[in-house]
């Protein structure tokens, strides 16, 4: 009788044992935070991409030593080169060679907006110095894509910059022989990137 009592006992602990997991498994899949679903990424969708050659016109007296765009997150859209020398004393426009290579858009889009960066050596009194400039929201005037030739970076003091594609229309406002006017809507205005400038000072400590 005794052999049986503590049995019984003991059937009663593991009912209740069992039962005290199963409601602390309970409560921590409870305590358990619900698992965020995965953020979506947006492609932008510019269609098919071709790549060209780039080079660059420089109407300033500053050294643009590289230069290089790119367009929204995922979308394949980048390019550079330089350097683009500068305007000589005598006023003749500094020009770069051409460099390998820019991937635009074949078809113009005109919703597209690029960010450029370049790096400018620039004269302060009697000493040359360094910056790093950026243009947000860089429109590319229209081009036919079917005749794109050259990707240019055309430079202009105060810091501003122009990035067309020759496409053999001589009137259609990519002509490099052409100066862009003052009043063209797709000059785009460079501001010193000094967040950038102290991201590349820690990096190189």
């Amino acid at each position: 009788m005794k052999k049986g009592k503590d049995s019984g006992t003991r059937c009663r602990a593991g009912r209740l044992m069992g039962a005290a997991t199963i409601l602390v498994l309970a409560l921590a899949a409870c305590a358990t935070p619900a698992q965020q679903p995965l953020p979506q990424v947006v492609v932008p969708n510019f269609g098919k991409l071709q790549s060209g050659d780039v080079t660059g016109l420089n109407y300033s007296t500053d050294l643009i030593y590289t230069f290089g765009f790119e367009g929204p997150k995922y979308s394949g859209i980048s390019g550079g080169g330089g350097p683009v020398h500068e305007l000589s004393r005598s006023g003749r426009i500094g020009e770069a060679g051409v460099s390998c290579c820019g991937t635009l858009p074949a078809v113009w889009q005109p919703d597209l907006r690029l960010t450029m960066h370049w790096l400018a050596y620039e004269e302060a009194g009697d000493k040359v110095v360094k910056h790093w400039y950026k243009a947000e929201n860089v429109r590319i005037p229209k081009y036919d894509g079917t005749q794109a030739g050259y990707i240019w970076g055309v430079f202009l003091p105060g810091h501003r910059e122009r990035l067309m594609v020759t496409d053999g229309n001589p009137s259609g406002g990519n002509n490099p022989d052409i100066r862009p006017p003052e009043s063209d809507p797709y000059i785009a205005q460079g501001l010193r990137d000094t967040e950038f400038e102290q991201q590349l000072k820690e990096g190189s400590k």
